[in-house]
């Protein structure tokens, strides 16, 4: 018997048995054999983008949302330096990722053929495996492409996997299938060929940690919510606080226990110290804590990761458990409970103190500011939608204004936290969410990834998109180069005068610029059947008095 293509055939094949349900394809002739193989697939999920940098950035966003992996199909040549991006990005936050990338036969690498580079191993550093697949021919067996394919998937649970593929035209050539009977029993079937599992978590942890009195528990990015009862149980057993990173997920469950407004505590109380540190999943946003624990270690750090990877940028003396949080969550608590409340006390009143005072704060002043987007913003946010925050000012001041009255979800690319991709990223998240996103992103992100919103014309849900235009690199008003007026405003502020009403009609979405936080409240509180692109204009330096205006502020409240 003969195959259209084999190899696609396989390949796409055996993807759908292992659960891949969405493919990103970037239109291109070598690719041709993939493509047409998904097209043939009318029950398939898929989604075309010429840019092919936007194209995985949105695949990189559906994984964040769904935790598996989305397959990327591009061409060859130049195609592989534009994904790179978004490859280092899942390589950082470890989000499945699958590149298919198609190939010249080897006849037609480094002689002058058109479109041709070396891409074996391109991504080799940040990818958790790489293959190049042979050229289809009748003597390859189909089932060895079955078993790459299902490693390929084991590999990619934990980061970006890429596959090179090389096709020879004509692209659509029938191939004879060498073991015919064997094909056919798979054929047949509807489970994967192989399994393959790269899990090895401890279950038990055997030492006694003896944990003193003054420490906190750190949440993750990565944390699950199916982890959070157990590590409730083990703050409350150790009268420990909860701090959670931004992007960690949130339940009424850790009210009791958790300081949202621990970064600002920690800058108002300068003699603050920890003698302890528990720490589960991967780094956290917050640079004040991190400052903090710099200045003055704890005795005790331990990180708790389902991973074995370096999770800590001070590089403290610590201890690393790669296990389940319930599991050391359990562990833990056979030990002696802490009877002395005071620790946590003293963390859980401050924080209301704080929470208090900037709720009176928005809530006396109508002026839109970047601080009062972000609190407007999420304060306005609906649990059966999904929430993007880009990097850079959007994300901090979610982490110092965003106290949310429910339980959201918020996603960000903080792997690499680049300023590419974002728009392409959330519209990812958008589609494996199946929920309309909010976004919240600067203008130079903005700019950076202008040829994404294209994308929209794609994507189930419109999205609303709050674009805060300070014109420029705002954040940089917080370093001290920004005292150097001379050298900051051309080579660090990077000025322009752009406006975004224009992209707004370009793109067919519907244009706001509010005026006042009421106005901006209003605008998100609407339906919508189409995108929304809504632009808050502030100036760099006042924005940066305002962050110290407000910090010398909650240093009153709390004195």
């Amino acid at each position: 018997m003969k195959i259209n293509n084999l190899t696609a055939h396989v390949i796409i094949e055996e993807l759908i048995r292992l659960g891949v349900d969405y493919f990103c394809i970037a239109p291109g002739s070598r690719s041709t054999p993939l493509t047409y193989e998904i097209a043939l697939r009318k029950e398939l999920r898929d989604i075309v983008h010429y840019d092919e940098r936007g194209l995985a950035f949105h695949a990189l966003g559906y994984a964040k949302a769904t935790k598996k992996p989305a397959v990327i199909i591009i061409t060859s040549g130049s195609s592989l330096a534009n994904v790179f991006p978004a490859v280092i990005e899942a390589h950082y936050s470890q989000t499945p990722l699958i590149i298919l990338s198609a190939d010249r036969p080897h006849e037609l690498i480094d002689c002058g053929s058109n479109q041709a580079i070396d891409q074996t191993k391109f991504f080799h550093t940040y990818t958790t495996w790489h293959s190049d697949l042979p050229l289809c021919d009748e003597n390859l067996p189909f089932s060895s492409i079955c078993s790459t394919i299902d490693y390929a998937y084991a590999k990619a649970i934990l980061g970006p996997v890429h596959l090179n593929c090389h096709f020879r035209e004509p692209f659509l050539e029938d191939v004879k299938v060498k073991d015919e009977d064997e094909y056919k029993s798979w054929s047949k079937k509807s489970t994967p060929y192989s399994h393959f599992s790269d899990q090895n978590f401890s279950s038990t942890l055997d030492a006694k940690l003896n944990l003193p009195k003054k420490g906190a528990i750190i949440l993750g990015k990565d944390v699950e919510e199916s982890d959070l009862l157990s590590i409730l149980d083990l703050a409350r057993n150790l009268k420990y606080p909860i701090f959670p990173d931004i992007l960690a997920p949130k339940s009424p469950l850790l009210l009791d226990q958790t300081v949202e407004n621990y970064e600002a505590i920690i800058k108002a109380q300068n003699k603050l110290s920890f003698d302890c540190i528990l720490q589960f999943g991967h780094a956290y946003l917050s640079k004040a804590l991190l400052v903090r624990l710099k200045a003055t270690p704890p005795a005790h750090y331990h990180i708790i990761t389902k991973t074995l990877k370096r999770s800590d940028p001070n590089h403290l003396p610590s201890s690393t458990y790669v296990m389940t949080p319930n599991s050391f969550c359990k562990s833990l608590l056979k030990e002696t409970p802490q009877e002395d409340s005071s620790w946590s006390s003293f963390w859980l009143k401050n924080d209301k103190t704080i929470s208090t005072f900037l709720n009176s704060y928005f809530k006396n002043s109508d002026t839109l500011t970047e601080p009062s987007t972000l609190q407007s913003t999420i304060s306005c946010s609906k649990k059966d939608q999904a929430f993007y925050i880009a990097s850079s000012m959007p994300i901090r001041d979610a982490l110092t204004f965003g106290a949310c009255p429910h339980p959201i979800k918020i996603f960000c690319n903080r792997g690499a936290s680049g300023t590419d991709g974002n728009l392409a990223t959330a519209f990812g998240i958008s589609q494996g969410e199946d929920k309309p996103i909010t976004i919240v992103i600067g203008d130079v992100a903005f700019l950076y990834d202008l040829n994404s919103l294209a994308l929209i014309e794609e994507i189930q849900h419109p999205p609303t998109i709050i674009v805060i235009n300070n014109l420029g690199c705002g954040v940089f008003s917080f370093l001290p180069i920004a005292e150097r007026k001379e050298i900051f405003e051309r080579y660090f502020h990077a000025k322009h005068s752009f406006e975004f009403e224009g992209a707004a009609l370009q793109f067919h979405l519907d244009y706001f610029r509010p005026q006042t936080n009421a106005e901006l409240k209003k605008l998100l509180s609407e339906k919508r059947s189409r995108g929304a692109l809504i632009e808050v204009k502030t100036q760099a330096s006042e924005n940066f008095s305002l962050h110290k205006k407000i910090e010398r502020e909650i240093q009153d409240a709390l004195a």
